[in-house]
């Protein structure tokens, strides 16, 4: 299948009782499809990561490209701004993550090691590590400063899809296609827990907010819920039909928020495992949703070509997002 991503809706604002919502559509300079797109933490700017080996920043209230952030030679998977918004991340297909300064768009850093693509790269919360997760079944953490590899995260008998910190910064979680998703302790890189239960691919792993749980999402059709001192399952998200892609919990940590391939995402209450909302009106597989910044409302990305804005308390389907002529990759709130 062709997934090509445009880019994202910028909304300005919502009218929820409007029928044809407003956008900004940024004159993309890409020449291939865009595998993700982000807010930078101010959200003044966008920054894109493409198969035509670039990544670019925008200015989001004009739409005009400011940087066009070359190096890479094969597809970059993802590009992230770093805390500050003053760095931007890159993790590409050539085996390299790059680190690039945003208002210059000087390549830093080659962050090397891995011996096959990476699929995602993310900043630590201080912003000086950079994290890593590779098709090599390793997970990598660098220092932003030097570019020097400090750890290497074994373990994985397979390919790694995500790695993300903890709130704090001292502890990585990762999800892999073993079926499994592992927690590191970054200072050492020991493993401290495997999480197991899952019978197919792990899509993606998140912290809570607090720390303190593990939120899963899998091919075989649940999610899971972990607790991060003992690698305990807590709960186990069912309803779903098909493969989940991404799940998430709301700001506040109560709610987990999931993305299947069976058209619908669905809301459950953190604590009890039972399933509060289920989201419907895509007429294909979703791709991610997330909650927005205070919580009270759900954003999808389809490959039905559109976008759906829900309310989380009712269900209730607010919004259809139009304009995309082919699926969309995924979907951001603005800050």
């Amino acid at each position: 299948m062709n997934r090509i991503l445009l880019l994202i809706f910028i909304l300005a604002s919502i009218n929820l009782k409007a029928q044809n919502q407003p956008r900004l559509v940024l004159p993309v300079g890409h020449t291939k499809l865009i595998n993700s797109a982000v807010f930078s933490p101010d959200g003044k700017l966008a920054l894109t990561a493409s198969w035509d080996n670039t990544a670019r920043v925008f200015e989001v209230a004009s739409g005009k490209e400011l940087q066009v952030l070359r190096g890479h030679t094969e597809s970059i998977k993802s590009a992230v701004f770093s805390p500050d918004g003053k760095l931007a991340l890159t993790a590409s297909e050539d085996k390299t993550s790059r680190i690039f300064e945003v208002a210059s768009g000087k390549e830093l850093q080659v962050l090397r090691g891995h011996t096959t693509w990476i699929n995602s790269a993310v900043f630590s919360p201080d912003g000086k590590l950079a994290l890593t997760a590779s098709e090599d079944s390793t997970s990598r953490i660098y220092e932003v400063a030097s570019g020097k590899e400090l750890q290497v995260l074994r373990g994985h008998t397979s390919y790694i899809y995500s790695a993300v910190f903890s709130s704090d910064g001292k502890l990585v979680l990762t999800a892999s296609a073993d079926n499994t998703s592992r927690i590191y302790e970054v200072a050492s890189g020991r493993e401290l827990q495997v999480l197991s239960g899952h019978t197919s691919n792990i899509y993606s792993a998140v912290f809570s907010p607090d720390g303190k749980l593990v939120l899963t999402a899998s091919y075989d059709k649940s999610s899971r819920i972990y607790e991060v001192a003992s690698g305990r399952d807590l709960q186990v998200l069912r309803g779903h039909t098909d493969g989940i892609i991404s799940a998430v919990f709301s700001p506040d940590g109560k709610l987990a928020l999931t993305a299947s391939r069976d058209s619908t995402s669905r809301i459950y209450e953190v604590a009890s495992g039972k399933e509060l909302q289920v989201l419907r009106g895509h007429t294909s597989e979703l791709s991610s949703a997330v909650f927005s910044p205070d919580g009270k409302l759900v954003l999808t990305a389809s490959y039905d070509k559109s976008s759906r804005i829900y309310e989380v308390a009712s269900g209730r389907d607010l919004q259809v997002l139009r304009g995309h002529t082919d699926g969309i990759i995924s979907a951001v709130f603005s800050p």
